[in-house]
């Protein structure tokens, strides 16, 4: 593949518009920063209305949702920021991989899932409406069927403005983290099935001699290993901001959870497609080594069956050296491949699995890690 050309291809990427992606991309050069600033507003803001509001009080439990809901929003959107201006590097980096005019096929496939807002506005009505539908059932049966009373702080406190103001404030950050929420699904979806569509055709040769020890997909993997971890941590922040039962915001662990195991599947089938993918190439490689090394084993047979081999002995020497060199390239790329990253980044997907693992067992169970651990060292101690 050419330089014009690749240059060419690099730059369509630039063409894609998408009104979400062209928003966050706005920030791309000090997106901490701006997360930090959003993270700080949100906790100041909830913090000083808060202290206004006679009936509530700051307890630990409290400002823990508050700091796990504002950590939440400000790192939502800086992931949202990074996985958008990241995506296009990702898979310029592979570019080299594809067969001559194949780029094409995967570009097409690539722009159409960032361009198509549709699916993406979609996304988000069906991760809010749910949520918006259990907060009328819930008012509801509480105003008509004698149910629990809403958690709306104006409730509490009908005659105070600032409660009325916290919920108005405590909803549209609701919402508001509910649609990130939905555009990081979103995009987790797409990525892996624009992955997904890598080894669905022989559009890719992978170089099993690539200093990745992925035969040059490693920006993939690592890109999808960070957009999982990072998952993972959101979720996590997300389940602590809702163990205080005066949690800020209503969320529903049945939800988290099914979004957790979504990020697990998600996962496995990227770690499957470039697997296979670099199973393909040592596989192509291994045959091509074995077929030279079968005629070159068939010249060194008929050359020692002469009667007058000895006059082929400097032929004999050479063959023989070739079969070496092919048996060392041969366990070379074997050993390449059994050192593959990929047991480096199930590793690392497991280590970012256990955070909200945790979490979620702590909402469930009411036991923290510390009593956890005391009660597994109590249960060794009694056995030995």
């Amino acid at each position: 593949m050419d330089t014009a050309s690749l240059g060419r291809k690099k730059d369509s990427f630039n063409t894609i518009h998408m009104w979400a992606r062209n928003f966050f991309c706005k920030f791309t050069e000090n997106s901490l920063t701006y997360s930090f600033a959003i993270a700080l507003a949100v906790f100041s803001v909830y913090v000083l209305i808060s202290s206004e509001v006679k009936f509530l009080h700051l307890t630990f439990y409290n400002l823990l949702s508050i700091s796990a809901l504002s950590l939440l929003i400000g790192y939502q959107f800086a992931i949202i920021v990074y996985l958008f201006s990241g995506v296009e590097g990702t898979f310029n980096r592979i570019i080299p991989l594809f067969k001559e005019g194949n780029f094409t096929a995967f570009q097409d496939h690539l722009k159409t899932w960032l361009e198509d807002s549709s699916v993406l506005s979609r996304t988000i009505l069906l991760v809010i409406i749910p949520f918006m539908a259990l907060e009328i059932i819930r008012f509801w049966q509480w105003r008509y069927s004698g149910g629990e009373i809403p958690l709306y702080f104006s409730l509490f406190d009908p005659g105070s403005t600032l409660a009325l103001l916290l919920d108005v404030i405590n909803h549209i950050l609701a919402y508001l983290m509910y649609s990130m929420l939905a555009i990081i699904v979103w995009f987790m979806i797409g990525l892996t099935n624009t992955i997904a569509s890598l080894g669905k055709k022989n559009g890719i040769l992978t170089d099993v001699f690539h200093s990745d020890g992925m035969g040059g997909l490693k920006p993939v993997q690592h890109f999808m290993l960070m957009a999982v971890s990072n998952y993972f941590i959101i979720i996590a922040l997300a389940m602590i901001a809702f163990v205080s039962p005066r949690s800020v915001v209503s969320y529903e662990t049945i939800f988290l959870l099914i979004l957790l195991l979504l990020g697990i599947r998600l996962f496995f089938i990227t770690m499957n497609t470039t697997g296979s993918l670099v199973n393909r190439g040592v596989g192509t490689e291994l045959d091509r080594i074995d077929d030279m090394y079968r005629m070159n084993y068939e010249k060194l047979l008929e050359l020692a069956s002469k009667k007058e081999y000895e006059w082929e002995e400097e032929e004999l020497q050479k063959l023989q050296l070739v079969l070496d060199l092919l048996e060392k390239e041969e366990k070379k790329i074997r050993d390449v491949h059994d050192k593959n990253s990929s047991k480096k980044a199930i590793y690392a997907f497991t280590g970012s699995f256990l955070i909200p693992s945790i979490t979620l067992l702590e909402d469930l169970t009411g036991i923290t890690v510390t009593d956890m651990l005391e009660k597994v060292m109590g249960l060794i101690g009694t056995r030995i």
